[in-house]
């Protein structure tokens, strides 16, 4: 199964460099890494140039926000499962996306999700919380047309019949009110 992995950014020098190699560190083959970048002016192009080689696409241009970019990531991605990471977020573990294509593989589910551990921005090995999520029902899971959950990694096929980019557009909407 292959893998794409999206992370949209705007200036993040101090923590992109951590979220890409937390990618192109993973153990599985088949990764798809997508970087959205809107505008960046704080020094976090010259971060990304250096992994360059090892991103498959990389786009940078003014956007209308976070979703904006989040939902050209998506639409960009050719994985049969496509996960989010945050641009100052990181995968733990190497053999996390290995663990996550089996556990797709051997359950035919359309979503995983995970524990989520937030660490000291200064020393990242330093955990302050941590959050494990209870089993989600799909059903409980949406209200008023939003998933109400984090870090999930779905099938492309789930996200489309959930309408998930659509979700993201409603939500970019709704923001825009504010």
């Amino acid at each position: 199964m292959k893998v794409s992995i999206v992370s949209v950014v705007l200036n993040c020098r101090d923590y992109i460099g951590d979220c890409i190699l937390s990618v192109i560190g993973q153990d599985y083959s088949e990764i798809e890494y997508i970087v959205i970048d809107g505008g960046s002016t704080d020094g976090t192009l010259d971060v990304i140039q250096q992994y360059q080689d090892r991103i498959h696409v990389f786009i940078t241009q003014k956007d209308q926000g976070f979703y904006d970019g989040l939902n050209k990531g998506i639409a960009l991605a050719t994985g049969d499962i496509i996960g989010i990471l945050n641009a100052d977020d990181m995968i733990a573990e190497p053999g996390t996306i290995s663990m996550v294509v089996r556990c797709f593989a051997t359950t035919l589910c359309g979503g995983v999700y995970g524990n989520l551990e937030y660490t000291d921005r200064k020393n990242i090995r330093r955990v302050v919380r941590s959050w494990r999520p209870e089993i989600l029902d799909w059903k409980d899971s949406k209200e008023d047309g939003c998933l109400r959950i984090l870090h999930c990694t779905c099938t492309k096929n789930c996200m489309d019949d959930a309408g998930i980019i659509r979700w993201i557009l409603v939500l970019q909407r709704t923001m825009n009110l504010f």
